[in-house]
């Protein structure tokens, strides 16, 4: 999806062109990709259509230039100079703000003072100086998840539960108490794309007028402009402004009443901001004020014109912690943006002035880990997305089994290479492909099923993991200001998504074969290392006769029942709005996904669930899920005893996992069956040191973040015999156990609706009327251009939205009658 667009900017960028020589610079008209593609029409109809067009955004923008003038108004009022000041005093940020800081700064910005100016009415924009944040990417030491951070005090019962399923006694009742419930975040990105030329367009004036040394003609040329817009405008256009396009205020609405505040920790809303003046401009700045830190300019953020302004928080480095929740903070790509191409601070400015605003969803995508957040977890919406039914903490994410994800197991994304695309660029395709070849060259070459439509749960960790995994290609998706112009696009909430649940198959897989089977660590398999593993897996080393074809038997696992006793247990509601369909406690969620010649297809996901219609017997075995081929999967050398062969233990994981990833899906499925019926004991090495001083567990140890095979993007060239080195804290078994869990995830399935809205009248209030689901998207496809069917469409969607969730947000102004 696109970011979220008033109605002039619609969303569904396949429906519209580009001029050909429009080349993506930041001088650029920001127009374009609203411009609808007629093939049949000659150049002067088209250029009639694009200019009719352009004079309906001037009119319905036009209170922008307002909020220009007016924020320009206040800045040169001596009353605010020293906000200005307090400005330079503080140095820019060195990173990603921390929300953590015990108190709030000593003197508050002007962007500080201007929200909690009681004078001024919010116009859409909000002043703050460029120098306040770094555009230098500089990466966070790894976090604990939600799962690994709900056992960091517990390493005992942290292992104890990946091991056998159980959860320690300790924890009874631990969440039962609301207030001490884990909090997710929402973010929402957000771009006021109708005014995206007039700010062009005043930048530029502002320059040239500048240019010709006529700085107070531009400024009187000014003041009549926005007078005569005023007198033709009127109060019912600034009713209109207000209410036309309300999808993000009723999205905030819904996630509101849906998870309520008990569950919301901080609501992020990432808006486009533009230079209010540019670095030669001093026009709009009184020449008494002394330049600020780094640029000599100021920045306008765009923000909703529904939203108090004394409500809002702005983002700062120097932010303190809430003192409340929930919140809403606002973010400008000038603090999300970071150049990962540099480390250079006058390099990444200059690239941060090149690549925003950023008019792509995929490019603000890619730098939503860049937000500062505390949370493990967040609920990312667009603006047309909503929540229509109450959920529980569980519908998105467990401290017991992580985020729920949700794919669409009948609609497959292959890699593409960019080099190979031939998908629109403008669409959603392109960029599926190219996540997914990312995820190819990483992981192993395999079809991924699709994201659902609706929001979507994201742990933050591993959303800042991924990104210093993929820093490259994040990077070069966020220098694209248009959808499609870039050479490669990511979409990265697919991208995260998918990694969560390759790299819990690679903890797996991982836990086995290096930590458990390479028991003296020298990154080679000795000869009796190679027969405890085979041993493992139900084979005799020392068997010339023995089959080397192990057929796995389906596991008969009870880990979906447990979770919902887990969750009574610890004191956490369970999922209301959702069906688990997996969990990652049961191995890997693709397994039999397309079939192989070992691996036949499975029709749903491989829950391995007890068949409780019939008895299970020895005389009546489960069936058989797939065959794992040792020849095939370890080679002829790993299986004779008498090989001297130097086997490496990285090139055997790779081998297993991705070479071959159907040895790896079967090994998982065989290993997952000898755990039992729940916890996954058959990976994890043995507590040697438990074994040899039950003292040591009579005090707790902190558990650490675990993470392996960070530092590349290709398998190929990851030394996996790596990881999880020292000697000091838990055991080998218990990072083991945190490793896994970092990347625990779930599928669910929801009821969900998505409706495009082309047209008006009856069938659109019956359409609407009708939406009984919990998720909800709404796409806004209405081709008509008569304002008479566009007003209808907006009042019948205004009035089913008020009627769904009639509460305003703490965020709202009061609306004028």
């Amino acid at each position: 999806m696109p970011p979220p667009q008033s109605r002039a900017a619609d969303s569904h960028h396949d429906e519209y062109e580009r001029d050909e020589d429009d080349s993506g610079d930041a001088q650029e008209p920001l127009l374009p990709r609203f411009r609808f593609a007629t093939a049949s029409e000659g150049n002067k109809a088209r250029r009639r259509r694009r200019w009719a067009e352009r004079a309906a955004l001037l009119a319905s923008g036009a209170l922008v230039v307002v909020g220009l003038v007016t924020v320009s108004a206040w800045m040169l009022s001596g009353g605010q100079r020293a906000g200005l000041a307090a400005a330079q005093v503080a140095p820019p940020s060195d990173g990603p703000a921390s929300l953590a800081t015990s108190s709030p700064p000593s003197r508050p910005s002007f962007a500080q003072q201007f929200l909690h100016n009681a004078s001024f009415v919010n116009e859409g924009v909000v002043p703050f100086p460029s120098s306040l944040y770094s555009p230098v990417y500089r990466p966070r030491p790894l976090e604990h998840t939600l799962t690994t951070l709900s056992f960091a005090s517990s390493p005992r019962c942290l292992e104890r539960y990946i091991a056998t399923g159980e959860v320690c006694s300790s924890f009874n009742g631990r969440w039962a108490d609301e207030a001490t419930r884990p909090k997710v975040d929402a973010i929402w990105t957000w771009v006021n794309g109708s005014s995206a030329e007039l700010l062009t367009r005043w930048r530029e004036a502002a320059a040239a007028e500048e240019t010709r040394g006529r700085g107070r003609r531009l400024r009187r040329w000014l003041g009549r402009k926005v007078g005569a817009l005023r007198r033709r405008l009127g109060e019912a256009a600034v009713a209109r402004h207000f209410r036309e396009h309300d999808e993000l205020r009723f999205s905030v609405r819904s996630v509101l009443q849906s998870l309520g505040s008990a569950t919301l920790s901080t609501l992020h809303l990432v808006v486009g901001d533009s230079p209010l003046c540019s670095p030669a401009d001093r026009l709009l700045v009184d020449s008494g004020v002394p330049p600020l830190r780094g640029q000599q300019s100021v920045r306008a953020a765009q923000i909703p014109q529904w939203l108090d302004l004394p409500s809002v928080e702005f983002s700062e480095p120097s932010l303190g912690s809430p003192a409340q929740s929930p919140r809403l903070l606002v973010h400008p790509h000038s603090e999300v943006f970071k150049a990962g191409s540099t480390g250079d601070e006058v390099e990444a400015r200059s690239w941060l002035q090149r690549v925003t605003p950023s008019f792509n969803s995929l490019a603000i995508e890619s730098q939503l880990a860049n937000i500062p957040s505390t949370a493990q977890v967040a609920v990312y919406l667009n603006d047309d997305f909503f929540l229509h039914r109450p959920f529980a903490l569980a519908d998105m994410a467990s401290p017991l089994s992580g985020p729920v994800l949700r794919l669409q197991r009948d609609l497959l994304v292959r890699g593409v290479p960019p080099d190979d695309t031939h998908d629109d660029p403008e669409g959603e395709w392109r960029g599926l492909g190219y996540s997914a070849f990312l995820l190819d060259e990483r992981f192993g070459k395999r079809a991924r099923p699709y994201l659902v439509h609706v929001a979507k749960t994201v742990s933050l960790p591993v959303l800042r993991e991924a990104q210093q995994v993929f820093l490259d290609a994040l990077t070069r998706t966020a220098e694209s200001r248009f959808r499609g112009r870039g050479p490669s696009e990511v979409q990265t909430l697919f991208l995260v998504s998918h990694y969560t649940i390759e790299k819990h198959r690679e903890a797996l897989l991982w836990s086995f074969l290096v930590a458990r089977c390479d028991t003296d660590r020298s990154a080679t398999y000795v000869s009796d290392e190679r027969r405890a593993l085979l041993a493992a897996l139900g084979y005799n080393f020392d068997s010339p006769d023995a089959d080397r074809r192990l057929v796995v038997n389906r596991p008969s696992r009870r880990s979906l029942l447990s979770l919902a006793e887990q969750h009574a247990r610890v004191g956490l509601p369970n999922p209301r709005e959702t069906t688990l369909d997996f969990s990652s406690h049961d191995g890997y969620a693709f397994f039999g996904l397309e079939g192989t010649g070992d691996i036949p297809v499975q029709p749903i996901w491989p829950s391995f669930r007890s068949d409780t219609t019939r008895a299970m017997s020895s005389s009546d075995p489960a069936p058989a899920v797939c065959t794992f081929d040792l020849t095939t999967c370890f080679g002829d050398a790993f299986l004779s005893p008498a090989s001297d062969s130097v086997i490496s233990v990285s090139e055997t994981l790779a081998r297993v996992a991705y070479k071959y990833p159907q040895c790896g899906d079967c090994l998982i499925t065989l290993l997952v069956g000898k755990s039992g019926a729940a916890g996954l004991e058959a990976f994890l090495p043995a507590d040697v040191d438990k074994e040899a001083d039950e003292g040591r567990w009579d005090a707790e140890l902190e558990a650490s973040v675990q993470a392996v095979g960070l530092e590349e993007t290709s398998w190929q060239a990851i030394d996996f015999s790596r990881g999880l080195e020292g000697t000091t804290g838990p055991s080998l078994r218990a990072k083991c156990a945190a490793l896994i869990h970092r990347y625990s995830y779930t599928l669910g399935s929801s009821p969900a609706a998505f409706e495009a809205i082309r047209s008006g009248g009856d069938s659109l209030s019956s359409k609407l009327g009708g939406i009984d689901a919990a998720f909800v998207a709404l796409n806004d496809d209405v081709a008509s251009s008569s304002e008479g069917v566009l007003e209808d469409v907006d009042a019948r969607m205004g009035a089913w939205f008020e009627k769904t969730w009639p509460v305003a947000s703490p965020w709202e102004r009061a609306e004028e009658t």
